[in-house]
């Protein structure tokens, strides 16, 4: 049986697509893209909005993200592994590149999903001419050590994932990621919706860590990157550590309410 739940991601300036999976981007659109958006029909009008690098994005996501033109990014994590006791749901981790048009984001990354008892882990790809759809790339396997590249060749974004335990290696389709001007870079694990069933819930599942970030040939400056933190049901959250020598770990806190 194929995973339900893969890591599907809407940019905060796309409208919502029927027949289409798509994760909820809430405050991220408020308080932190590089855009504010009208929408008038088809028409989008974009203006470049000044991040707050200290207060966190409360949303879908755990991580960061750095503004600034970026022509490459690359992190290294390992698969985080869902406990066997958990409820069905789905995770995805990350990295994605995005602009300011509705059509200019290319992400790739693992999925971490249990559906119906079984446990799926599996790399995948995504970009707006796929719809935002996750496309399979392989299998891996909770606790594999995962090298995630996306680079612009000869202008053309191209993206790559290396499983470094097993020796595995796959890239995305090229041709399809034509993009200029993008602004954002992000280093993520999410928590995936279905808007035709309800949220999806968020597995039982290992602390992420992520290190050997790197945007355009060299690590961010912690004081340069705006935190994301995930909210989930019943107050709890999915918060980053702060970045030290180019790793941060998301784990999950205890419920507020």
């Amino acid at each position: 049986m194929a995973p339900p739940y893969p890591g599907y991601y809407l940019p905060p300036v796309a409208k919502k697509r029927s027949r289409i999976v798509v994760s909820v981007v809430a405050l991220i659109v408020v308080a932190s893209v590089v855009l504010a958006l009208v929408f008038g029909g088809d028409r989008v009008v974009s203006t470049v909005l000044t991040p707050n690098t200290q207060a966190p994005q409360l949303g879908s996501f755990a991580g960061y993200i750095q503004y600034g033109n970026v022509n490459r990014i690359s992190a290294t994590w390992k698969v985080p592994a869902i406990a066997a006791t958990s409820r069905d749901g789905g995770a995805s981790t990350w990295i994605g590149v995005q602009g300011p048009a509705t059509r200019e984001f290319y992400q790739v990354g693992t999925t971490e999903s249990r559906a119906d008892g079984e446990l799926f882990y599996d790399a995948f790809w995504s970009d707006p001419h796929e719809g935002f759809h996750a496309q399979y790339m392989m299998s891996v396997a909770a606790g594999d050590e995962i090298r995630a590249n996306i680079a612009k060749v000869n202008g053309s974004w191209q993206a790559s994932i290396d499983d470094v335990t097993d020796g595995q290696t796959q890239s995305a389709p090229t041709g399809t990621g034509a993009f200029t001007n993008l602004q954002l870079a992000e280093w993520i694990q999410e928590d995936p919706s279905l808007p035709h069933n309800g949220h999806v819930t968020y597995p039982q599942i290992e602390p992420m860590t992520m290190w050997q970030l790197m945007a355009n040939g060299a690590p961010p400056s912690y004081a340069g990157l705006q935190p994301q933190w995930m909210v989930l049901p019943h107050g709890q959250r999915v918060v980053p550590d702060p970045l030290v020598k180019d790793q941060f770990t998301t784990k999950q806190e205890a419920s507020t309410s």
